[in-house]
């Protein structure tokens, strides 16, 4: 689905957010979907990406912190 008058990538946000909505997520594709929202910006706040996701901060920050562990994503402050 497209939205007249949003940019390509806020397209692409909606359509992440829509897809997961829709779709009964086991834990493996969601750690994937917070994985890749965390390497698209680790500047946004795990609660952030929390709500955006639909799971708890707390997993968005243990994920986070296996990232940082093996040098995907740079730590914040």
């Amino acid at each position: 689905r497209v939205l007249k008058g949003l940019g390509e990538a806020e397209n692409r946000e909606l359509a992440v957010e829509l897809n997961h909505a829709r779709r009964h997520l086991d834990t493996a594709e969601r750690r994937r979907l917070i994985e890749g929202e965390l390497r698209k910006d680790p500047t946004r706040s795990d609660n952030v990406i929390a709500k955006r996701l639909k799971v708890s901060h707390v997993t968005v920050g243990r994920v986070r912190r296996d990232l940082e562990a093996k040098g995907e994503v740079g730590p914040t402050q």
